[in-house]
């Protein structure tokens, strides 16, 4: 994760911006077709299917059909794509230039400095990102506890999750190991969520018991 600010032998985030293009497209895409719902409306009703499922025509949430027809957005996937890509890219070289400044301003050795400049960029984007979904009319609400997922680590969006934090969400291997304080025994401790890092957990340090980085499939075998 952190690595991502790493000059390879291809060089910064930037100039392989366009290697990673058409996978971006691909997103936008299937999250137009999975989650963006159909615009239709009738007396006050809005019809919730997405594309991918408006096979039944206009529904409502309890699922009664309010008009037959087909899936009618009101977002259009090729006229934003070109302009999401630009976004996103933008993006990267803003969280590059803040790497470089973090770098820049500090005595520690260049592989410790990579680290935790990168882990710091990373922990503001995160905090930035949740902190603009706030609630309306609940201003001490926490956005960050609204989002969970099992099939993926929303803290870096690339890994499995498998450690779950008191505060309900579970992070990746690698989300655990480089936001947690090491521990005698292979044992990690956390007193915040990278996810949102303004919120201290009830009970503190919050021990993780992780599993060796070398080890292999263990199988539980009940006989008898």
């Amino acid at each position: 994760m952190y690595k991502i600010f790493t000059l390879t032998s291809e060089g910064l985030p930037t100039d392989l911006f366009e290697k990673y293009s058409s996978h971006l497209g691909n997103a936008l895409k299937k999250f137009f077709s999975s989650y963006w719902p159909c615009n239709f409306c009738v007396r006050g009703a809005y019809c919730v299917n997405v594309k991918d499922r408006h096979s039944k025509g206009h529904q409502k949430e309890s699922g009664k059909i309010i008009g037959i027809g087909p899936y009618e957005p009101d977002f259009d996937f090729e006229d934003y794509k070109d302009q999401w890509e630009l976004q996103v890219k933008d993006r990267i070289a803003s969280l590059q230039g803040e790497n470089a400044l973090n770098m820049q301003s500090s005595d520690k050795p260049s592989s410790v400095t990579t680290k935790e400049s990168a882990l710091s960029v990373h922990r503001l984007a995160i905090s930035r990102f949740y902190g603009s979904l706030g609630t309306p009319g609940r201003p001490n609400h926490d956005p960050a506890s609204r989002f969970t997922h099992h099939g993926t680590c929303l803290c870096c969006l690339m890994g499995l999750p498998q450690y779950s934090l008191p505060c309900g969400h579970i992070i990746c291997f690698e989300c655990a190991k480089l936001y947690g304080q090491l521990h005698e025994g292979g044992i990690r401790t956390f007193e915040k969520c990278p996810l949102h890092p303004n919120v201290v957990f009830p009970k503190i340090p919050w021990p993780l018991g992780m599993k060796p980085e070398s080890a292999g499939v263990r199988i539980l075998s009940l006989d008898g």
